[in-house]
Protein backbone atom coordinates (compact mmCIF):
# COMPACT_ATOMS: atom_id res chain seq x y z
CA UNK A 1 0.00 0.00 0.00
CA UNK A 2 2.79 2.42 0.91
CA UNK A 3 4.54 2.05 -2.50
CA UNK A 4 1.27 2.89 -4.23
CA UNK A 5 0.85 6.03 -2.12
CA UNK A 6 4.42 7.08 -2.91
CA UNK A 7 3.82 6.45 -6.61
CA UNK A 8 0.65 8.53 -6.58
CA UNK A 9 2.46 11.33 -4.74
CA UNK A 10 5.29 11.25 -7.28
CA UNK A 11 2.89 11.34 -10.21
CA UNK A 12 1.02 14.24 -8.60
CA UNK A 13 4.26 16.17 -8.12
CA UNK A 14 5.21 15.55 -11.75
CA UNK A 15 1.85 16.78 -12.98
CA UNK A 16 2.09 19.92 -10.82
CA UNK A 17 5.55 20.58 -12.22
CA UNK A 18 4.26 20.29 -15.78
CA UNK A 19 1.37 22.63 -15.03
CA UNK A 20 3.84 25.19 -13.68
CA UNK A 21 5.98 24.82 -16.79
CA UNK A 22 2.97 25.41 -19.03
CA UNK A 23 2.06 28.53 -17.03
CA UNK A 24 5.60 29.90 -17.43
CA UNK A 25 5.39 29.18 -21.16
CA UNK A 26 2.05 30.92 -21.43
CA UNK A 27 3.46 33.98 -19.65
CA UNK A 28 6.38 34.07 -22.08
CA UNK A 29 4.10 33.85 -25.09
CA UNK A 30 1.89 36.59 -23.64
CA UNK A 31 4.91 38.89 -23.27
CA UNK A 32 6.04 38.21 -26.83
CA UNK A 33 2.49 38.78 -28.09
CA UNK A 34 2.31 42.10 -26.22
CA UNK A 35 5.56 43.26 -27.83
CA UNK A 36 4.28 42.35 -31.27
CA UNK A 37 0.94 44.04 -30.67
CA UNK A 38 2.70 47.25 -29.63
CA UNK A 39 4.62 47.29 -32.91
CA UNK A 40 1.53 47.13 -35.14
CA UNK A 41 0.10 50.60 -34.41
CA UNK A 42 3.58 52.10 -34.60
CA UNK A 43 4.07 50.64 -38.07
CA UNK A 44 0.61 51.80 -39.20
CA UNK A 45 1.24 55.25 -37.78
CA UNK A 46 4.63 55.51 -39.48
CA UNK A 47 3.09 54.53 -42.82
CA UNK A 48 0.81 57.55 -42.97
CA UNK A 49 1.87 60.39 -45.22
CA UNK A 50 0.92 63.03 -42.66
CA UNK A 51 3.99 62.47 -40.49
CA UNK A 52 7.13 64.53 -40.72
CA UNK A 53 10.44 62.77 -41.22
CA UNK A 54 11.37 63.30 -37.56
CA UNK A 55 8.05 61.80 -36.37
CA UNK A 56 8.54 58.86 -38.69
CA UNK A 57 12.11 58.41 -37.40
CA UNK A 58 10.96 58.43 -33.78
CA UNK A 59 8.26 55.83 -34.54
CA UNK A 60 10.87 53.74 -36.31
CA UNK A 61 13.24 54.04 -33.33
CA UNK A 62 10.52 52.93 -30.91
CA UNK A 63 9.65 50.00 -33.18
CA UNK A 64 13.32 48.98 -33.25
CA UNK A 65 13.46 49.11 -29.45
CA UNK A 66 10.47 46.77 -29.26
CA UNK A 67 12.13 44.53 -31.84
CA UNK A 68 15.30 44.41 -29.73
CA UNK A 69 13.23 43.30 -26.72
CA UNK A 70 12.06 40.12 -28.49
CA UNK A 71 15.35 38.17 -28.19
CA UNK A 72 15.74 39.26 -24.57
CA UNK A 73 12.27 38.00 -23.71
CA UNK A 74 12.78 34.82 -25.71
CA UNK A 75 16.10 34.17 -23.96
CA UNK A 76 14.51 34.62 -20.55
CA UNK A 77 11.92 31.96 -21.26
CA UNK A 78 14.10 29.57 -23.30
CA UNK A 79 15.59 28.13 -20.10
CA UNK A 80 12.55 25.88 -19.88
CA UNK A 81 12.53 23.32 -22.68
CA UNK A 82 9.02 22.26 -23.55
CA UNK A 83 9.99 19.33 -25.70
CA UNK A 84 13.33 17.57 -25.37
CA UNK A 85 15.47 17.24 -28.50
CA UNK A 86 15.62 13.48 -27.99
CA UNK A 87 12.91 11.23 -26.71
CA UNK A 88 13.22 10.21 -23.08
CA UNK A 89 12.21 6.61 -22.56
CA UNK A 90 11.75 5.42 -19.01
CA UNK A 91 10.42 2.14 -17.72
CA UNK A 92 7.66 2.92 -15.25
CA UNK A 93 6.24 0.49 -12.77
CA UNK A 94 3.48 1.57 -10.46
CA UNK A 95 2.49 -0.70 -7.63
CA UNK A 96 3.36 -4.34 -7.14
CA UNK A 97 3.19 -6.57 -10.19
CA UNK A 98 4.06 -10.14 -9.35
CA UNK A 99 4.77 -12.47 -12.23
Amino acid sequence: MTPNLRAHSTVGSGINGEISLMQVTEDGLDEINDLLLLRRPLAAHAATEMLSNSDRASSDAECKLLHDELPITTEAFSKYALAPATALVQKVQLGHTAQ
